[in-house]
């Protein structure tokens, strides 16, 4: 390795592992590392560079839980950038499987010193097993918006099932960690139905609405067949649906900016406050 990566060193854990479960591969040009404690779960070292000096555990956990249970004590989960999967099987066609089965984990005192600092997931390559690079800077990062749950998502008619497979999992610990958990993974449900069904809802309407146009049109140069019939009704039920959706979305979304900026003393809210008595006196 030394030969293909001059300059490089590495640390690992074969002392405790026949296995070597963990390899630490750092630029000693770059980075001085120095092993601390050396686990068959875990290696912690120290990391030195001109911009940086902090501790770091790398982990590779066991498959027991129990034996699990020691490491994640008073961890928190970093905040994840980048692709939404961490594993594949690369396998072909329906055979595929994507996991996420790797994470980055701090304490309390990396977050006080280091709160920036988030994980960028990276395309696996050849390897089944995507690299999470740890950024670690004082500049702000840009995060996406927080979970918001949409009401026109209950009138999907798979909207219950996704919500029983978010829930009906199997969590061990106590009852606040399992209520936590599955929550999190509805939360994953619904954005996942939120992509399929209800991301680029105004795209959607312009093509459907070409489409039904379309139908509409060749209906009347041809209205002999029951056929095109049945089809610009069923298009014409699905474009009705998506404009309800939409609707609803958006008015969703403005009373969001009203409880956001409305509440302060802005001109945002004397401008909502005239709209309404010029809607009034109309």
């Amino acid at each position: 390795m030394r030969k293909m990566l001059n300059g490089w060193e590495l640390i690992n854990n074969y002392s405790c592992s026949s296995m070597g479960r963990i390899w630490v591969i750092f630029d000693s040009s770059k980075l001085i590392m120095k092993d601390i404690m050396v686990h068959n779960q875990f290696i912690h070292c120290t990391m030195e560079s001109d911009e940086i000096n902090c501790w770091c555990t790398i982990v590779y956990g066991s498959y027991i839980a129990v034996d699990r249970m020691e490491l994640y004590s008073k961890l928190i989960d970093v905040s994840k950038m980048g692709s939404k999967y961490t594993w594949t099987n690369n396998q072909s066609g329906s055979d595929r499987i994507w996991r996420t089965i790797d994470w980055c984990f701090v304490n309390d005192a990396w977050l006080s010193d280091l709160g920036n600092a988030y994980y960028d997931v990276l395309a696996p390559g050849v390897s089944d097993h995507s690299p999470l690079v740890i950024k670690m800077h004082n500049g702000n990062v840009k995060k996406g918006g927080g979970f918001k749950f949409y009401n026109v998502w209950c009138e999907h008619q798979d909207f219950i099932d996704y919500v029983k497979r978010g829930w009906n999992i199997n969590i061990n610990g106590v009852n606040m960690y399992g209520v936590y958990q599955k929550l999190k993974n509805t939360k994953c449900e619904l954005k996942r139905l939120s992509r399929r069904d209800f991301s680029g809802i105004s795209i959607r309407i312009i093509k459907t609405r070409e489409f039904l146009f379309k139908l509409q049109n060749d209906l009347q140069a041809n209205s002999s067949s029951s056929e095109p019939i049945d089809e610009e009704r069923v298009v014409h039920k699905h474009f009705c649906k998506l404009i309800k959706w939409e609707e609803s979305i958006v008015r969703q979304k403005s009373r969001m900016k009203w409880i956001a900026l409305g509440h302060k003393n802005t001109r945002f809210f004397h401008m909502c406050i005239k709209q309404r008595i010029n809607r009034k006196e109309l």
